[in-house]
Order: structure tokens, then C-alpha cells, then sequence
């Protein structure tokens, strides 16, 4: 059958929704599987990356994508005996406004993943990766896609020779994604308004000049509200407002502390993990 002929027959077959119709003529984010390393050894444990490339003036989203959008998503097809860990976030840009904040990425990210390889491996073998990626792409519109990945990569009992094209990046990523709230001692409590995080800093560590709560979840605080950090001896307090839309308040605040303004430059920003606690009033 002509070409011509075949795409008007699946033209006809699909689900004809405008969405669908932009979606499958325009992409505007670029992505692929890459990693650092160009073999793996039997029982490695190894960091592949989602790179996305958008274009200038689009955005995806970070794991909660505050108050409109849709997370990225990586969805696994690994050979026998491979096992994949959780998405690494880096800290995101804050996109919008106060009415509408969003949390995601413009230009580029690497979201990072660690495999572990099994010990079955047999050196002089290939293994070929398998993913589909689906994401949220936005400027004034947003289009959802999606798309199958792959990445081949040898076997050898030597240690991995370094990949030079994308080492330095996937190690630059790491760089950005948030770790624990070491240094601190925190808690959270339940305000009139919505939830007071505490800090004080132990071993010396530095008190923040900005700092801003980004939960991992929606429908908690009020994404886009200002955020009161005032400083005590040798501590913080971080006033949040309450979402509109929290029915109850929750067992825990979990997300990210990011100390540095990432609404001006997220790759000057820090960002710390924490999952607390939080003492209820009554």
C-alpha cells in the first residue's frame, strides 16, 4: 500500500480529538535514554538518565506539577533479573504566578534512574534497555506524549569505561537532585492559617537567606502564596498557607526545602528532603 494511502487509513482508525491531532503533528520536547558508562558489569548498579530537550518557551513538569500540568513518567521494560529504582528529581523552576504556580523544567533535565544489573550477566553479551516515556509539554497550550525508548549496552567483567558525551552531565544532574535535611533538626506543626516547619541547625550548618517549601503532593499548601521565613537563634521557622482545596490536614509534610531562590535559578538552588511529621492542634 502507498504511504500516502497508510497514513489516511491510521489517520481514520485513531480517536480524532484535537488534542490527539496536535499531539501526534508537534513535539517540542526532545528525549532519550542515556547514561554515563558505555558497558556494565554482572550485579553493576548504574544511573541511566531521561534526557528532555524542549524548546525555548516550553516547560514540563516535576513530580508534582502544583497547580496545573501532569508528572513525567518512566515506564519500565527491562530484561530478565534487572531491577529499576524511583525517577531522581531535580530541583524544579517555579512557572507562572501566584494565581497559578507550577512546578517543572524549561531547556533541559535529566531525570536520573539506578539499574541494577543482575549477577547472571554473561560478559561479551548485549543488553538492550526498554522504556516508555510519557510527559506534559506546555507554552500557551499543552500537549501530552508519549514515546518508546531504548539503550544497548555491552557486558564486560573490566570495569566500565566512562561514556564522555554524557558522564559530566548525568554528574552534574546528580548534583541538583535533593538529599536529606542533614545538619537540621526539623519538625512541622499545624497553624490557624496552615503549617509552621521549625529548623535548627546543628554542626555549624548555615542559616538560609531563602528558603521555600515545595510539597511532593498537591492539594496540601497554597502553591503560589507566599511563604514567611524568619530567622531565630541558630534556627528558622517557614509559615505555609494551607491549600484551598485540603479538606483535612495531613499525617505528614513531605517534599523539598530549597534553599535559594529557584524562582530566579534553579541550578543555583539546593534542595533538601524531608518527610515530617506533623503535630496536629486540637
Amino acid at each position: 500500500m502507498p504511504l500516502v494511502q497508510m497514513m489516511l487509513v491510521l489517520l481514520l482508525w485513531l480517536p480524532m480529538t484535537p488534542s490527539t491531532v496536535r499531539a501526534a503533528e508537534e513535539r517540542h520536547t526532545r528525549v532519550e535514554l542515556v547514561c554515563g558508562q558505555k558497558s556494565i558489569q554482572p550485579g553493576d548498579v548504574f544511573t541511566v538518565a531521561l534526557r528532555m530537550s524542549m524548546d525555548k518557551g516550553w516547560h514540563t513538569y516535576w513530580r508534582n506539577p502544583g497547580d496545573s500540568g501532569l508528572p513525567t513518567e518512566l515506564e519500565w521494560d527491562l530484561p530478565e533479573g534487572f531491577v529499576a529504582g524511583e525517577l531522581q528529581w531535580p530541583v524544579p523552576e517555579e512557572i507562572g504566578s501566584e494565581e497559578s504556580l507550577s512546578y517543572g523544567y524549561e531547556n533541559e533535565v535529566l531525570l536520573l534512574c539506578d539499574l541494577h544489573a543482575p549477577d547472571s550477566l554473561i560478559p561479551g553479551d548485549k543488553v538492550t534497555l526498554k522504556a516508555t516515556a510519557t510527559w506534559l509539554e506546555c507554552q500557551e497550550a499543552c500537549l501530552p506524549q508519549e514515546t518508546g525508548l531504548s539503550l544497548r549496552l555491552k557486558v564486560r567483567d573490566e570495569a566500565p569505561r566512562s561514556n564522555k558525551r554524557w558522564a559530566k552531565a548525568i554528574a552534574a544532574a546528580a548534583q541538583t537532585v535533593p538529599v536529606p535535611a542533614t545538619g537540621w533538626t526539623l519538625t512541622a506543626q499545624q497553624t490557624e492559617q496552615g503549617y509552621r516547619i521549625e529548623g535548627v541547625a546543628r554542626d555549624g550548618s548555615r542559616l538560609p537567606e531563602h528558603l521555600r517549601f515545595l510539597p511532593g503532593d498537591g492539594g496540601i499548601i497554597d502553591h503560589g502564596a507566599a511563604q514567611t521565613l524568619t530567622l531565630t537563634p541558630g534556627g528558622f521557622t517557614l509559615d505555609l498557607r494551607r491549600s484551598v482545596y485540603a479538606t483535612e490536614a495531613p499525617d505528614r509534610l513531605q517534599g523539598i526545602l530549597v534553599a535559594g531562590d529557584s524562582r530566579e535559578d534553579s541550578s543555583a538552588a539546593h534542595g533538601m528532603s524531608i518527610d515530617l511529621e506533623l503535630t496536629h492542634t486540637h
